[in-house]
């Protein structure tokens, strides 16, 4: 009996000892748990991402996925950690486009403008060469500021064509360096070489008054040859019904430009108003307009700088004169004779 009761005491001591290392191990096994779980953040890997070798169940952390038609972007994933640069290729700063930018944009219609008679004064050219958008200024050869108003257009971006003056059915004097019925195209040629020399830059010519020599076969015939030997353009003012240009242009095999609205008729802000929105209207039907107006009025003046911002809301284009070429007639409204011819 002595002899089992003591073979018991021994396994119960064995026994406690084997608790006791396990308790031990146990004991450092937390500890240096703990330690790792405690480990500062600046001791993990250099991508800022746990990894998961040797740990299961930890996995490395992912991209989410996107739909196909719709990219993630950082405010919708701010939970995301990002990797180390060298793993992602750097990308080329862009500048975004809006959408509308990229697409086609349908213009109302082109609107051009021509003011003439410059010439006289530049105090009212002034408010015209302030004008923002495009115009063409049509300029009075042989005149005191014939030179300086071409100059100072030019230099303030304006397209610059010569205001040939020609024969007026009604008899008045038309200026210096005029045109008449039975000028020999030899007297032509050498009063257009005068009156350019006077009007540097000019890439075009419309008549002043010239109810009568527009109205003449031979005299058109003369200037139209000499302006494409020049390669300058024509534009018919339209003083008169009656007048030949553009079908003199078609038998020359030349293309000319027709005025399509008077803007200054009546020379009050209302009627300006109304002529300029005429022309808009045959724009919207037709695809552009050639409005001519008058550089001494200064409710003209004033009547464009204020309508500017509606032509361009309502989507219509100002371009210089040059950019439109017509063959032959306009089909325009018909002609009126012009009170200042």
């Amino acid at each position: 009996m002595a002899a089992e009761k003591s073979k018991k005491t021994k396994t119960s001591a064995r026994q406690r000892r084997v608790v006791l290392a396990y308790g031990v191990l146990s004991a450092i096994t937390l500890v240096l748990l703990a330690g790792v779980l405690l480990l500062p953040s600046g001791d993990l890997p250099p991508d800022g991402v746990a990894t998961h070798e040797g740990v299961p169940g930890l996995e490395r952390a992912t991209e989410p996925k996107s739909e196909p038609d719709e990219l993630p972007t950082p405010e919708a994933r701010p939970d995301t950690i990002p990797l180390p640069e060298t793993e992602i290729a750097p990308r080329p700063e862009v500048t975004p486009v809006p959408a509308a930018a990229m697409l086609p944009r349908e213009t109302a219609g082109q609107l051009y403008f021509v003011i003439d008679d410059a010439g006289y004064s530049l105090d009212q050219l002034e408010p015209f060469l302030d004008f923002p958008g495009a115009l063409t200024i049509a300029v009075l050869p042989q005149l005191a500021y014939s030179t300086p108003a071409a100059l100072s257009a030019i230099a303030a971006g304006k397209e610059v064509i010569l205001h040939q003056p020609m024969e007026a059915e009604s008899g008045k004097d038309p200026g210096p360096g005029a045109i008449y019925v039975g000028d020999s195209p030899e007297q032509i040629r050498e009063v257009l070489a005068i009156n350019l020399a006077t009007v540097p830059g000019a890439i075009g010519m419309n008549n002043h008054m010239g109810s009568r020599a527009t109205s003449d076969r031979a005299t058109m015939e003369a200037v139209l040859l000499d302006a494409a030997e020049r390669n300058m353009y024509f534009l018919d003012s339209r003083t008169a019904v009656s007048t030949v240009v553009a079908e003199t242009a078609r038998s020359l095999g030349l293309s000319i430009l027709e005025r399509n609205v008077f803007l200054d008729n009546d020379p009050d802000r209302d009627s300006i108003d109304a002529a300029i929105r005429e022309g808009m209207a045959i724009a919207s039907r037709r695809g552009h307009a050639v409005m001519i107006g008058h550089v001494m009025v200064t409710e003209l003046a004033e009547a464009l700088h204020d309508l500017y911002p509606e032509m361009l809301d309502e989507g219509y284009e100002l371009l210089p004169l040059s950019q439109l070429l017509s063959n032959g007639r306009d089909d325009a409204l018909p002609a009126h004779a012009h009170p200042r011819d």
